[in-house]
């Protein structure tokens, strides 16, 4: 560890100069390699692209880990009764991509690149830096990396650290994923995220539909959400998903995990929503992700190209 790192230390540190810190104090993988290939590297300057090929993501991912050019958005999550804002998912946008736009392939490349670390880490920066105006009683959702499950008793405490820096309590925050098809069970999720858990942050299991029921109920240790998929919304007039989703808020009134339906766009879905049962809901219809000011009031969505305000 270089002596930058020993001496001097602060929580704001982490938060000044992350990929340092991470690299050189949390995330050093256990065969010592830290370089661009593990996603992990010593500072911003060293993260290099592999692979530039011809793709116009190649070159955004470059800019964008060299020079943090990365801001983050926020989708309410609200509660369809009396729509009250209950909380935010953060969503990572690089910059000359608008608001409510696309970034899978963005995502993507980096994963191929092996820099989605080094991504991911910026992208949680900037979702707690871009959040401190949020209304105390809201939680903020992060979308977790499964390829960080790998190691997530380290990454977990590396989070820990930046949220410390940002100072908002773990107990606000609700670390988001998806089933990666590696893991077989919702038990063997759990398992791999209980380090979060442990230092305080809750969970919530993202993209599930009627296939995944049978996972959520053989594992005794269960989320705290559950976000019902956009297919799984939008076939909700089908009975089949229809009797899933009243089987979702009835586990939930047990004291189950909370349902959130994803995906609503239209007034009719949210109907059928609540008819089933489910209280939380996200989707264009309740609020198109946009930045946040610092009175945690949402700003009009920028399109692409558009600069903040």
């Amino acid at each position: 560890v270089s002596a930058a790192t020993t001496t001097g230390w602060t929580p704001n540190a982490v938060f000044s100069n992350t990929n340092a810190v991470v690299t050189e104090r949390r995330r050093r993988p256990a065969n010592g390699d830290h370089g661009v290939g593990s996603g992990w590297s010593t500072s911003t300057e060293a993260l290099t692209i592999k692979n530039r090929g011809t793709s116009n993501w190649n070159g955004v991912l470059a800019r964008v880990l060299t020079r943090q050019h990365v801001r983050a958005v926020y989708q309410p999550i609200v509660r369809l009764i009396g729509h009250h804002v209950t909380g935010y998912e953060a969503l990572a946008r690089p910059a000359n991509v608008a608001d409510d736009g696309s970034v899978d392939e963005f995502f993507r490349t980096a994963r191929q690149e092996g820099v989605i670390r080094d991504l991911d880490w910026l992208c949680r920066r900037a979702a707690l830096d871009g959040a401190r105006g949020m209304a105390p009683g809201a939680f903020l959702s992060l979308n977790l990396n499964p390829d960080a499950l790998q190691d997530a008793d380290a990454d977990a405490e590396a989070l820990l650290q930046l949220l410390e820096a940002a100072d908002r309590p773990a107990a606000t925050v609700v670390g988001e994923v998806v089933r990666p098809p590696s893991v077989v069970d919702v038990a063997a999720l759990m398992r791999l995220l209980a380090p979060y858990r442990q230092r305080g942050a809750r969970l919530a299991i993202a993209g599930v539909d009627v296939s995944e029921e049978p996972f959520l109920l053989a594992s005794a240790e269960q989320p705290d959400f559950i976000k019902l998929s956009r297919p799984a919304v939008a076939a909700l007039e089908e009975p089949a998903a229809r009797a899933f989703a009243e089987r979702c808020a009835e586990r939930a009134a047990r004291g189950g995990p909370v349902p959130i339906a994803e995906g609503i766009e239209l007034e009719s879905m949210a109907r059928l929503v609540v008819a089933s049962g489910i209280q939380l809901g996200q989707g264009y219809l309740l609020g198109r992700p946009a930045a946040m000011d610092r009175e945690g009031r949402l700003q009009a969505a920028l399109a692409p190209g558009e600069a903040p305000a």
